[in-house]
């Protein structure tokens, strides 16, 4: 039998309290608005290339000249901190800022840390460097800190469920000190068959302290931020688009979904599910039929994704064009009428492949010549 002993007290340790009325209520403010809190952690997850690390970049480019964020206003211009571990630098990193517009000025980035003569350049360790980061965070101002990914910051064993809060704890600290938001992004465990909540590794520890988490789910030419634990706010998933570039990709946000049995559905998506009705489209053609009535192209390609539907290439060489292709679960026509942008408004489901069957999701299109003004 093993006996245990009792550690004596400590007479020098004070516990430290106060009443809730000397706390000054405020209100919660948004990076991004219902998904990125200040002074508060957030988790981005998500398969790779499925978006998550290039709209870190998109948010701090932003930031970083106050442009609007997606749903939120403009505001202040602010530093970025930027602790990236997989992307090389300078051929990767600093072309993607470049495409996303940032001002290359505010966006700092952690390459290690400096101990002395006898180690000049040593990894960054939030295990035992956190002091150094909320140094620099304060120096600068910093906004928002983007730590990508979480796992190749941490020391040894730190993945314990235990161990991930004790060093969390300070980064939640840095960003309720100086009211900045910290980003961290993690990966997926391979167990499809889990919750999307528990497939974030390292969940257990971070959903704990981080007030958001979100996992971004990759479609064609693009993909979904979607809210799998958000603690302040219920954001519908918001949808973007990744494109190419010359020379770096960039992420561009587009509309939120809105994922209602009952819901108006966005006119855009309902004209482009009149026009894939009849089967597959060019999209040259998809894009002039769309401006003839007002359509931006991001709408379109936002539409798209929301719709389901894919791209598939025709032909080989120069010849060869883009074909947007219905989904397979194509929109029903209710009543006699041909599905057309030019056709009374008409009752559409869409079957909503996640709820029980007999469920769906209700769209209603408005007369033709609305279209473009709602959108």
């Amino acid at each position: 039998m093993t006996r245990t002993t009792k550690r004596p007290p400590d007479h020098t340790a004070k516990l430290v309290t106060r009443p809730f009325s000397e706390v000054v209520g405020e209100e919660v403010g948004w990076l991004l608005d219902e998904r990125v809190p200040y002074g508060m952690l957030t988790v981005f997850a998500g398969e790779p290339k499925s978006g998550k690390s290039l709209a870190t970049l998109a948010i701090a480019a932003a930031l970083s000249r106050g442009r609007p964020q997606p749903l939120t206003p403009p505001g202040e211009a602010r530093d970025v901190v930027l602790l990236n571990a997989e992307d090389h630098s300078a051929s990767v990193v600093r072309p993607r800022l470049e495409a996303a517009g940032a001002d290359m000025a505010r966006v700092h980035q952690v390459q290690a840390v400096h101990r002395g003569d006898d180690d000049p350049a040593s990894p960054f360790d939030l295990g035992r460097d956190v002091a150094l980061l909320a140094e620099k965070v304060e120096s600068v101002g910093a906004g928002l800190v983007v730590i990508d990914p979480i796992s190749a910051y941490l020391p040894r064993g730190a993945t314990e469920n235990g161990a991930l809060r004790r060093i969390l704890m300070p980064l939640k600290k840095i960003a309720e000190d100086v009211n900045a938001a910290v980003v961290v992004v993690t990966h997926l465990t391979k167990r499809p068959q889990s919750s999307a909540k528990n497939r974030i590794i390292g969940s257990i520890g971070l959903a704990g302290v981080a007030r958001s988490n979100f996992i971004f789910e990759p479609a064609d030419g693009g993909g979904v931020m979607t809210d799998v634990g958000c603690n302040l706010a219920a954001p519908r998933p918001l949808a973007y688009r990744i494109d190419p570039g010359d020379k770096a990709a960039a992420l561009v946000w587009l509309d939120e979904i809105d994922e209602r049995s009952e819901d108006v559905a966005s006119p855009v998506v309902v004209w482009l599910a009149d026009l894939l009705a009849g089967g597959s489209v060019s999209a040259t053609e998809v894009f002039a039929r769309g401006a003839a009535v007002g359509l931006s192209e991001d709408q379109l390609k936002g539409a798209k994704l929301k719709l389901g539907a894919q791209s598939k290439r025709v032909g080989f060489g120069p010849g060869s064009h883009i074909e947007w292709v219905p989904p397979a679960n194509a929109p029903l026509h209710r009543g006699d009428a041909p599905l057309c942008a030019l056709c009374p408004p008409q009752r559409l489901a869409l079957p909503a492949p996640e709820r029980p069957p007999g469920r769906e999701i209700v769209l209603w299109r408005p007369p033709a010549e609305s279209v473009a003004e709602a959108a």
